[in-house]
């Protein structure tokens, strides 16, 4: 049984020195309304002066001792509260508002206590109740939460000049990384799909295939370029740890893939996975490969690994589709667990990569190239998508030519179907015959991208990822 007899959370005295503080100085109240609002005082007297504040605010007019005492008389809280003498004595504690910024952020986590008791409080009857469905339980629980850690988003008055400015220097950053041969954000690793996006910067990016195109593959190659500048946390739901990395060896080594997985090496290829192994051993990438989870033990997971990891460069989910769901209604779970990652993804400023497959229609058609509409469930997905990156190799579906133009060997386009603030369009690219790297690759007419098994073998690391 939960104990109500011990005293709510609370720093009375911390709410005196914030109200103090307010009407003391004129930008005061500017500072705190961007981290509380009323409701955060414990302390109902508090509470209705710091409301008066924010009523006087509302109204463009100051906020000193004087104004709050007749906003207060005017709604018939002053003697309520204790008074003007209450009111004056609060300025009395204080010397300047240097710290408010630190006495809010105090108010605002007693408030969260005394929320999350209110609702464990709440959750722990209904409980008992056997006629309550555990979800609906769980989900009630969530918006709760969700609403109280609201109150750190309040709504913001920034001038429009604070945004241009963060914009001309974004734009600045770009032309000289172009001029310095640098991408954006996080090299790709192609070349060319780097040229198109700028490399990935904070947003939602989708991969999308159909099974066996090489999205996992795919998948990784991005996150050995992410973990070059910062931790990377994979999400694998649908393979062990242990088989992921696996392909991220082969990634690293020349050796035949069926020769790698059926023991049948000799002592120079034994040498090279080690080496691969090695070099694997140290890259800043982490995985969760317990399978069954849901969005929002992810979420929940990536900030508390955001919070861990300070330079957490990027999260991946493979794949989307077999996330735990709790609504039997596919389009709306779909729709709620990427409209959550795409959250997510603003709250830790960083990509967020989400892989999906593709359903069964793009089998059907003379031409197989996938398109928006082959997503399962598009609708959710595009529209919280930033970026939307299609797979297709020919040779899945044995197509060997592109009218009379022959496919180079192992060739293959990631299509971006979407952008959100970009141009659309095809990047093609080869790989070798594991699938465990990829080159880039200009267009199928260039000879050069003929590339052949042996010379495929001969890469050099820095045009391979």
């Amino acid at each position: 049984m939960l104990n109500s007899s011990k005293i709510p959370p609370q720093a009375t005295d911390i709410e005196e020195l914030v109200l103090g503080a307010v009407m003391l100085e004129r930008n005061a109240f500017k500072i705190a309304n961007d981290k509380i609002n009323s409701e955060v005082f414990y302390k109902e007297a508090n509470r209705k002066i710091y409301l008066a504040c924010e009523n006087l605010k509302n109204k463009d007019l100051p906020i000193d001792i004087l104004t709050v005492c007749n906003e207060l008389k005017r709604i018939n809280e002053l003697e309520a509260v204790g008074g003007a003498l209450y009111v004056s004595q609060l300025t009395n504690r204080i010397v300047s508002a240097q710290n408010i910024e630190f006495h809010c952020a105090i108010l605002l986590q007693k408030y969260l206590q005394r929320k999350l008791i209110s609702v464990t409080a709440n959750l722990y009857e209904k409980c008992f109740d056997d006629s309550n469905d555990i979800f609906e339980l769980i989900e009630e629980a969530e918006s709760e939460l969700e609403k109280a850690q609201n109150i750190y988003q309040n709504g913001q008055n920034i001038h429009i000049s604070e945004f241009a400015d963060k914009a001309e220097k974004q734009t600045i950053d770009r032309i000289l990384s172009v001029r310095n041969n640098k991408t954006i954000g996080i090299t790709t690793g192609l070349k060319n799909l780097d040229k198109m996006t700028g490399g990935f910067i904070p947003e939602t990016i989708v991969v999308a295939a159909r099974p066996s195109m090489g999205k996992t593959a795919l998948m990784l190659n991005f996150a050995k370029q992410a973990s070059k500048v910062g931790t990377v946390k994979i999400y694998e739901l649908e393979m062990s740890g242990v088989r992921l990395t696996d392909r991220l060896i082969m990634s690293e080594s020349n050796t035949d893939i069926d020769r790698y997985r059926s023991g049948y090496m000799n002592d120079d290829e034994f040498m090279e996975t080690q080496a691969a192994t090695e070099k694997i051993k140290k890259l800043n990438i982490f995985i969760d490969d317990k399978g069954s989870v849901n969005a929002d033990y992810i979420c929940r997971d990536a900030r508390a690994t955001k919070h861990k990891y300070k330079d957490l460069a990027m999260i991946i989910i493979d794949h989307c589709g077999l996330l735990e769901m709790n609504d039997y209604n596919r389009n709306n779970e779909i729709g709620k667990i990427t409209g959550k990652f795409h959250k997510l993804r603003k709250e830790l400023n960083i990509p967020v990569i989400m892989l999906f497959q593709l359903n069964r229609q793009v089998e059907s058609r003379p031409d197989k190239r996938p398109q928006l509409s082959d997503l399962r469930d598009s609708g959710s997905i595009e529209q919280d998508a930033d970026t939307v990156l299609l797979l297709y190799r020919p040779a899945y579906y044995d197509i060997k030519y592109k009218g009379n133009i022959e496919y180079p060997k192992n060739y293959g386009e990631i299509i971006i179907a979407k952008r959100r603030d970009g141009k659309v369009g095809t990047v093609p690219f080869t790989h070798n015959n594991g699938m465990t790297k990829f080159f880039d690759c200009d267009n199928i007419e260039d000879e050069g991208a003929r590339q052949t098994e042996n010379n495929l073998k001969k890469y050099v690391q820095d045009d391979a990822f």
